[in-house]
């Protein structure tokens, strides 16, 4: 399977997306250089790709490519009537975007397609994350892993809520997986391609509005 026909498996069919490799990226747009400040070339190519697959994006849906800067929490400062996801990983960069409507917030996540180190798992898995999936238990953390980062990043512009890798459960099967924040579940889709795990959900305003209300003790990652 393809990055692009991946990407297409889990998104929702109104989003765009983009993907590229991190070092077939044109350079940042001069209003978003600001932000990579002295950082090292790694990070500059992340940042540069990440715009860029965005601004791919941006396109499929019928917008004009702009700058996006950094707004609260690092997190990308989408077009006004707009909602996205950008992430980096295994060498790639994806992002996704929708205008929103139905969707308010939209997660994508890329991440190595190889088994979570066993020294990270207890950081991020926690006693309610299941694995149905019939994967082996390393990759299955890794997809978990992955699911985790697109459900804080499809919430967090709206809700500003810093949820931890304790705070959200996940149930993986062979395709898909369900997210659970307190009695709040949120399904997501998985794919592998390409030597990389894709992950991504996406919520809508009630949904935004059940995790504002949820009574959760959460501090900055």
């Amino acid at each position: 399977m393809s990055l692009r026909t991946a990407l297409q498996a889990v998104l929702p069919s109104e989003a765009g997306y983009g993907a590229c490799r991190l070092d077939n990226a044109p350079e940042p747009w001069p209003e978003e250089i600001a932000a990579l400040g002295r950082a090292v070339d790694a990070r500059r190519h992340e940042f540069a790709a990440g715009r860029a697959v965005a601004r791919d994006a941006l396109r499929m849906v019928g917008h004009a490519p702009v700058a996006l800067p950094v707004g609260h929490g690092r997190a990308p400062v989408w077009p006004k009537g707009m909602c996205g996801s950008i992430s980096h990983g295994g060498g790639v960069a994806v992002a996704t975007c929708v205008v929103a409507g139905e969707i308010v917030g939209i997660g994508v996540d890329v991440e190595p397609a190889a088994p979570l180190p066993c020294d990270l798992r207890p950081e991020i898995l926690h006693g309610r994350d299941l694995n149905e999936s019939g994967l082996d238990d390393g990759l299955a953390a890794r997809i978990i892993f992955s699911a985790k980062e697109s459900l804080f990043k499809a919430q967090f512009p709206s809700t500003g809520l810093w949820l931890d890798f304790g705070d959200a459960a996940i149930t993986l099967d062979a395709s898909g997986f369900t997210a659970r924040v307190s009695d709040l579940r949120i399904a997501g889709r998985w794919a592998i391609a390409e030597d990389v795990v894709l992950s991504a959900l996406w919520l809508g305003a009630e949904q935004i509005g059940q995790l504002r209300s949820l009574d959760l003790d959460i501090v900055p990652r």
